[in-house]
């Protein structure tokens, strides 16, 4: 027989909420590092998972709507932080250096401070015989302007 099963979505169906109902029990499944996070956000703020649930969702929700209403993303925005980020520690006086191949540094780069800077470090050049051999592994470049 070629019965035709309608396939509704994932999960159970939608139910609606009565009226006159001021809270309503839901039920999710979280990863367990989400669950870490929002277990330290609850005991810090002093109230329960749920009461802490319902605040970082409701704040979720405000924020998408604010983004739609500008139409951005929060990489949109994350793209904004870093440039004004830059402008404030290029204006404070840091140098933006380019790091490369060290795993210490996995953004490419650090801010070296004004006074880091002007410092002299006493290094002297190698005598002939001391210099490792082989390439330096990091090399520390200035960042173009």
């Amino acid at each position: 027989m070629d019965e035709k099963i309608k396939r509704r979505g994932p999960g159970q169906p939608v139910k609606k909420v009565p009226r006159g109902t001021k809270r309503v029990q839901v039920s999710m499944i979280l990863s367990a590092e989400l669950k870490t996070r929002i277990d330290a956000v609850a005991k810090r703020d002093g109230r329960t998972f749920s009461q802490t649930g319902e605040m970082l969702v409701e704040h979720a929700l405000a924020v998408d709507g604010v983004l739609r209403q500008m139409n951005q993303t929060l990489e949109d925005l994350e793209d904004i932080v870093r440039e004004k980020f830059e402008a404030v520690m290029i204006q404070r006086g840091y140098t933006k250096l380019r790091v490369r191949d060290d795993p210490r540094f996995p953004q490419g780069f650090v801010w070296v401070s004004p006074e880091a800077r002007d410092q002299r470090s006493g290094f002297t050049s190698w005598d002939e015989g001391e210099q490792p051999g082989g390439e330096v592994a990091s090399q520390i470049e200035e960042e173009p302007k």
